[in-house]
């Protein structure tokens, strides 16, 4: 089965969030579609500081936080496909979104 996970960046509960829930069971509704949903919302995601002790280490994941993506890593890395869904701040996506993506450092070498 086709597992999708569905990453919502916007810090608030409104349409954004709306749109990626509706994406995501329009998605299940094809049929042989798993999906999950995993909001940044109120998480406490520190950003990346480039310190490359996740590269040194060879290591998936950060090795040196431990805060809300640790459970997220293998969620992404386990997943099939990732719809994202952010708002539009500054011209740019969220700061909880960038942050998320900065934390995967780690994969620059798998």
């Amino acid at each position: 089965m086709l597992k999708i996970l569905g990453v919502c960046g916007s810090p608030r509960k409104k349409s954004t969030h709306a749109a990626l829930v509706e994406a995501l069971k329009a998605a299940e509704a094809e049929g042989g579609i798993e999906t999950e949903l995993v909001e940044l919302r109120g998480r406490k995601i520190n950003y990346c500081i480039h310190c490359n002790k996740c590269l040194k280490d060879n290591s998936p994941k950060c090795t040196v936080y431990s805060d809300g993506m640790d459970e997220l890593y293998d969620k992404v890395y386990n997943c099939d496909a990732m719809l994202v869904a952010s708002p539009v701040y500054e011209m740019n996506i969220t700061a909880q979104l960038a942050a998320f993506f900065n934390r995967f450092r780690p994969t620059w070498v798998m």
